[in-house]
């Protein structure tokens, strides 16, 4: 589902995370009535040796995205 302009930037920017899991990634995109952010490196500090790129971590990704998209 397209949620801008950019087209579905929540799959791309998992995508990203997931074929490079080891790359801190700050996502900011600013929208006229909020700020969508998603930083790699504040994940990490939470998951400790988790690595980003497990199933579980990619969709609770993707989902905090949409999440922020929504509201």
């Amino acid at each position: 589902m397209d949620y801008t302009p950019l087209g579905d930037i929540i799959s791309t920017v998992t995508i990203l995370i997931q074929g490079s899991p080891e790359i801190d990634y700050l996502f900011q995109h600013h929208l006229p009535d909020r700020e969508i952010i998603l930083d790699t490196r504040e994940i990490r500090e939470v998951l400790g040796d988790v690595p980003l790129s497990e199933p579980e971590v990619l969709a609770w990704i993707e989902e905090s995205l949409r999440e922020q998209y929504a509201s």
